[in-house]
């Protein structure tokens, strides 16, 4: 068994606030990937 680490988002279907999330889930998954140096497996909803 192998240690990810997993995100569920939830994606809008407003364009600004769709992008807005988007940014956030960027920013959190590049802080994680710093921290952790794991793989991470983002579940996309809409």
């Amino acid at each position: 068994m192998n240690i990810c680490v997993g995100i569920i988002s939830y994606l809008p279907d407003d364009p600004e606030v769709r992008q807005k999330r988007l940014n956030k889930l960027n920013t959190l998954v590049t802080k994680c990937d710093e921290l952790f140096k794991l793989p991470i497996i983002i579940i996309a909803q809409n």
